[in-house]
């Protein structure tokens, strides 16, 4: 049988249950007038959102402070909820991979690093061309690598690859560094020159 909770900060307005399904609850509201008005309680609608971690479900959720509304990370509130607030450090993780599943049994707190052995775990970790917002494939990566080793390491060179691809003199750095696509082996420049030899 599903259990509800309140939602932190929003006690007797909103709750959520431990399947991840948030709702409004039967309220009655007074404007200016002192006029009453009765709203219904309703189920929120789950908004997919995609970021270059994944996709998550979010919440929209008024803002208490200055109004407006702002999205919540619906795992989150589950946790919150069911376990407790967010220790500080601390991620969200998804013990199945699946990162739309919001059962609390499939949900914990982790440190960054437990989180990111699980995306390897389940192979959630959006590499290179999988990531939607990547700008370059592994073919234009390995050819920047080599330019810049062989022709020139001068911050120059970064700043024509820079143009020459349409990115920015940071992402060429943490290119030839190994910091971006670093799961492409490190293979030398004269290998790549022997993989693409019309530099």
């Amino acid at each position: 049988v599903s259990q509800s909770r309140y939602l932190v900060g929003y006690e007797g307005l909103y709750e959520v249950s431990d399947q991840g399904r948030v709702r409004s609850l039967d309220r009655t509201c007074h404007d200016k007038n002192g006029s009453a008005k009765k709203f219904k309680g309703k189920i929120l609608k789950n908004i997919k959102k995609v970021n270059t971690y994944g996709q998550y479900y979010v919440v929209r959720l008024p803002r208490k402070a200055n109004g407006g509304h702002s999205n919540a990370y619906v795992a989150h509130l589950v946790l919150e909820a069911f376990v407790c607030l967010r220790p500080k450090g601390m991620e969200c993780c998804h013990c199945d991979g699946n990162s739309l599943n919001n059962c609390i049994s499939n949900l914990r707190w982790g440190t960054p690093a437990e989180n990111t052995k699980d995306k390897y775990l389940h192979g959630n970790i959006l590499w290179g061309p999988k990531n939607h917002q990547a700008k370059l494939n592994e073919e234009q990566v390995l050819k920047i690598r080599c330019k810049y080793r062989c022709y020139s390491s001068r911050a120059s060179n970064a700043n024509q690859l820079s143009q020459e691809y349409g990115v920015t003199t940071g992402t060429i750095t943490k290119i030839v560094r190994g910091d971006a696509w670093s799961y492409l082996d490190q293979v030398s420049c004269h290998t790549e020159q022997n993989i693409f030899p019309f530099l």
